[in-house]
């Protein structure tokens, strides 16, 4: 079983150990080895294409001291966050609470709630790819739900908004 556990910016380059100063802008990625998601940051310095098994990645920038709000990663990150879930086994409770968060983000669209033989279904359309999809209903007990809250926000959060250009200078995003 595939288990994600990675943890919020350390505000450190993943190749040299720098710690990026304030302001300073930075490229976050999600990578896969060995059945794990690994968040990495990079300076702009040491990033030259997105690392072999990326599952997304964003450039982002240290936040003033002062600062406190936190943004959502990239629509591509989390639709791309959501899908590797989806196909992860043992992990349905955080896809559930995902597919509740992208919900929330008008990324997919409630549709409606189906019975299964194997329980209640949440059916939603994913909006960009126009793609229906069912994802189990889960009953969290509300210690789990926070952990799930916590672990989404470490994952798939950051202390600025997103600067959608590519870190090479381009205003697409590409993946």
């Amino acid at each position: 079983m595939a288990d994600f556990d990675f943890k919020r910016s350390s505000k450190r380059c993943s190749v040299t150990d720098r710690t990026f100063a304030p302001g300073e802008k930075y490229v976050s990625a999600l990578i896969e080895a060995d059945d794990n998601l690994e968040r990495c940051d990079f300076s702009l310095e040491e990033w030259k294409e997105p690392p072999e098994n990326c599952v997304g990645w964003w450039r982002t920038q240290v936040p003033e001291a002062t600062e406190g709000r936190i943004f959502w990663a990239p629509d591509e990150v989390l639709l791309s966050y959501f899908e590797h879930l989806s196909q992860a086994p043992g992990h349905e409770d955080v896809a559930y609470v995902m597919a509740l968060l992208m919900v929330r983000k008008k990324l997919f669209t409630l549709e409606e709630f189906v019975e299964s033989p194997s329980g209640q279904r949440m059916v939603v359309l994913n909006r960009r790819a126009k793609e229906t999809l069912e994802v189990d209903v889960i009953d969290l007990p509300p210690d789990r739900l926070a952990e799930i809250q916590t672990e989404l926000e470490e994952k798939l959060f950051t202390d600025q908004p997103l600067d959608l250009e590519t870190p090479d200078g381009n205003d697409e995003l590409d993946e």
